[in-house]
């Protein structure tokens, strides 16, 4: 009996020995995706950004200059649907406005859901003003505003596809240029020294955690493992650090980016006036 007993708890501490070990693997292998993933931005994003500022290089040539040189201005088939839609839309106002007069002076009573008590023909005839100046007014009223909006939406896009282009396009450069004028070897093999380190440290981390919760002849051999590898790593000459890290040169496209995003607007805004409304 007791050696069922025992045999029971062994069992049922192997099992949860297993699924720490399966939730430590796992928890490495997602943090590893991680900082891989991580290293990969400052060699993917920057050569991202030409075609980002070609995106917005298009938008702007083909959205945006039209209505850059009719100063953002509605087109004459917009004024037209601009003006019949706020007619429209003022004659309902004005309607619904002569309706609760009308209410108010004939004294014309109203049901809990708001309408007018139909029992006669005038409360009848105004009802069916009030509807159809509601139905005229909500089917007018995003029209014109629309179109109202219009002109300070087109400015607003021009100037973001505007800005947005050269802030892309000159981090692009300045990064291009500081990366082609600086030894790549040196730096993606720094680069790629700081990823295998930090690699490192996620892989040791497990090691040391599941070789507590192991059996003392499977920790014996891990721990030589980990001494191992440990020795490994100090005999192990780290490459020379560059002058400028594949990091350091993609902070400075990002701040070329923001400088340039500011300048651009600032400048986008003194050569074009707001429209007027």
């Amino acid at each position: 009996m007791i050696k069922k007993i025992s045999k029971e708890k062994i069992s049922k501490e192997d099992a949860k020995n297993a699924g720490c070990a399966l939730v430590a693997i796992v928890v490495t292998v997602v943090a590893i995706i991680a900082i891989v993933a991580v290293q990969l931005i400052p060699i993917v994003l920057p050569p991202a950004f030409i075609i980002c500022a070609l995106v917005y290089w298009v938008k702007y040539r083909r959205k945006d200059l039209p209505h850059v040189k009719n100063n953002f201005q509605l087109s004459n088939a917009e004024k037209e649907e601009y003006v019949d839609a706020w007619q429209k839309y003022k004659w309902a106002k004005d309607k619904l406005e002569e309706c609760d007069r009308i209410i108010k002076d004939e004294g014309l009573r109203k049901r809990a859901d708001g309408k007018l008590v139909q029992r006669g023909y005038r409360a009848q005839d105004v009802q069916g003003a009030i509807d159809n100046a509601i139905k005229i007014k909500e089917e007018n009223s995003p029209i014109w505003s629309y179109y109202y909006d219009l002109p300070m939406v087109r400015y607003n896009n021009a100037k973001k596809h505007f800005s947005r282009y050269w802030a892309y396009f000159l981090a692009f450069v300045v990064w291009g240029i500081l990366f082609a004028t600086q030894p790549k070897s040196e730096m993606m093999d720094y680069h790629s020294y700081q990823t295998g380190e930090a690699i490192s440290v996620v892989t040791d981390a497990w090691t040391g955690n599941d070789s507590i919760n192991s059996t003392n002849s499977s920790e014996n051999s891990k721990v030589e493992k980990t001494n191992s590898t440990k020795e490994k790593s100090v005999t192990k000459v780290p490459p020379q650090e560059p002058a400028i890290t594949i990091w350091e040169l993609f902070f400075i496209a990002l701040c070329i980016y923001f400088v340039v995003l500011i300048c651009a607007k600032i400048y986008f805004s003194s050569k074009h006036k707001k429209p007027e409304k």
